[in-house]
C-alpha cells in the first residue's frame, strides 16, 4: 500500500494520530508529495538555464540536527565597558570554533553510496551553474555542516549585554551521528557558555533498490520519459519519522528546484505541479 502525505502538514503528533487510527501500518509505503518552491509573483522572463534544468529525482535520505547556545556575561554601562563582560562578543568570538566539525569526512555505508554519488551529481550541477566551487556543495552529502541561523542578544546600545543567544544547525550525514555532535559541543563548553540541543534527527535514508523506490520510478517516466535517480540531500524533511519510528520505507517526490530553497523568488512551474500528479496517479494504480 501507497500513501500520498503532504510535506508541510506533515509533522510528528499526525504520523502518531495516523497510526492510533490504523490508517498506516509497518508494510505501508509513504510517498511524501514534496512541493519544494510555492508559487510567487515571478514574471515570465526566468533564465534560460533554468527551465533548462528541470531534471526530475527522487529524494530518499535527509539529515539534521540544531543546538542553542548561550552566551552569559555582566551588565554595564556601555560608557564603560571595561565593568561588564559583553556576552555578544563572548559568544560570537566562540562560534567560529564549531567549524572544526566540518573538517572530517563520515564514512558512508555501503547501501547508501549511490544515494550519496547521485545526491553529488545534481549538486555539482548546482554548483558549476552558480558559479561556486563543486567540492563547497558536494562535500555536504559526507560531511556535517555548520550554519548560524539566528542569534540574539542586548537589550539597548547604551548597555553591556548580559545575554546572547545563538541557533545553530549542524547538519548529520548517512553514517554521522548525532551524538557525536554533542560530544564535540561538550569538548567545547566553557563556564560563560551553555547548550541545548533543540532538534535531534538522525540521518535517514531509503535504499535505491527497495520496492517502493522501483515503483516511483517507473511511474514517471510514464509521464517524462526518464526514469529518475534516488538521491540523498543534505536537507531533511519528516520521512525520518516514519522510518524510525514506524519502519516504514518513505521517498519524496514533487515538483520543486533545490537551488531557489528558501531563496528569493521561490516558485515553481505550473506544468510541473501537473505532471507531478499524474506520476502519483501511476503510482497508486501499482498498489
Amino acid at each position: 500500500m501507497v500513501r500520498l502525505l503532504d510535506f508541510d502538514q506533515f509533522v510528528l503528533s499526525a504520523s502518531s494520530c495516523l497510526v492510533s487510527y490504523g490508517l498506516l501500518r509497518s508494510h505501508c509505503f509513504v510517498i511524501i508529495v514534496s512541493l519544494w518552491c510555492m508559487p510567487s509573483s515571478v514574471s515570465g522572463c526566468l533564465p534560460f538555464s533554468l527551465r533548462c534544468s528541470r531534471y526530475w529525482f527522487i529524494c530518499v535520505g535527509w539529515s539534521g540536527s540544531g543546538v542553542r547556545w548561550s552566551g552569559n556575561g555582566k551588565p554595564a554601562h556601555g560608557s564603560t565597558p571595561a565593568l561588564g563582560k559583553n556576552a555578544i562578543e563572548r559568544l560570537t568570538q566562540f562560534l567560529p570554533r564549531l567549524k572544526a566539525l566540518e573538517t572530517g569526512t563520515v564514512k558512508t555505508p555501503k547501501d547508501a553510496e549511490v544515494l550519496i554519488k547521485n545526491g553529488k551529481k545534481e549538486l555539482r550541477r548546482v554548483a558549476q551553474k552558480n558559479g561556486v566551487p563543486v567540492n563547497s556543495l558536494t562535500r555536504t552529502l559526507t560531511h556535517y555542516t555548520v550554519n548560524l541561523g539566528v542569534i540574539t542578544g542586548g537589550t539597548k546600545t547604551n548597555v553591556v549585554p548580559e545575554k546572547c543567544e545563538a541557533e545553530i544547525d549542524i547538519r548529520v550525514p548517512a553514517g554521522g551521528h548525532p551524538d557525536g555532535v554533542k560530544e564535540f559541543v561538550r569538548s567545547m563548553l566553557t563556564e560563560e557558555l551553555e547548550y541545548r540541543v533543540i532538534n535531534r534527527n538522525m540521518p535517514s535514508y531509503t535504499p535505491a533498490d527497495q520496492p517502493l523506490i522501483k515503483a516511483v520510478q517507473k511511474s514517471v517516466k510514464q509521464v517524462f520519459g526518464y526514469t529518475p535517480e534516488a538521491t540523498d540531500m543534505a536537507a531533511t524533511s519528516d520521512a525520518h519519522h516514519f522510518r524510525e519510528i514506524l519502519g516504514i520505507p518513505t521517498a519524496s517526490f514533487g515538483p520543486g528546484y533545490g537551488e531557489l530553497a528558501h531563496a528569493y523568488d521561490e516558485f515553481v512551474y505550473l506544468e510541473d505541479v501537473r505532471n507531478a500528479a499524474k506520476a502519483y496517479v501511476y503510482i497508486l494504480s501499482l498498489t
